[in-house]
């Protein structure tokens, strides 16, 4: 996938780490709060170990492009113009959030906003790492 400064992003280069993979749009309210709270977990994970993707969902990236201008992310910004990838994901709610883990499995999906800035980035790795039996977990509002 292209991120919005146009590079290009693939899943399987990330294999070893924890990937948060975000489903947000620019005019979904609690998106536009989540966001900043992302970037703040950002700045508190060990980029060895996990890494974010953010995907935006049905939108132009010039669109995508001012809003992050206003709110600007360390991590990749993809797109999704077609909803391709929200599709193949099962994607139906923004945000929708999957945490996939080393080996680059679905372990949590979370279909509506999470409170990062509660979360230590150490119960992350736990949680999707530290569970070898390989359960999914999915959590809806």
């Amino acid at each position: 996938m292209q991120s919005v400064d146009a590079r290009t992003v693939d899943l399987q280069s990330l294999h070893g780490q924890i990937v948060i993979v975000h489903f947000f749009a620019t005019w979904c309210e609690p998106c536009r709060e989540e966001l900043p709270a992302l970037q703040r977990l950002a700045a508190r994970l060990d980029p060895r170990s996990v890494k974010i993707i953010a995907i935006s969902v049905a939108e132009v990236g010039l669109r995508v492009q001012r809003f992050l201008e206003a709110t600007p992310v360390s991590f990749p910004v993809l797109l999704d113009q077609d909803r391709a990838v929200a599709k193949a994901w099962n994607i139906s709610t923004l945000p929708s959030t999957v945490i996939i883990d080393s080996g680059l499995r679905p372990r949590l999906m979370v279909e509506h906003d999470i409170f990062w800035d509660r979360l230590d980035p150490r119960q992350i790795v736990e949680m999707i790492d530290g569970d070898p039996s390989g359960n999914d977990a999915t959590t809806k509002h």
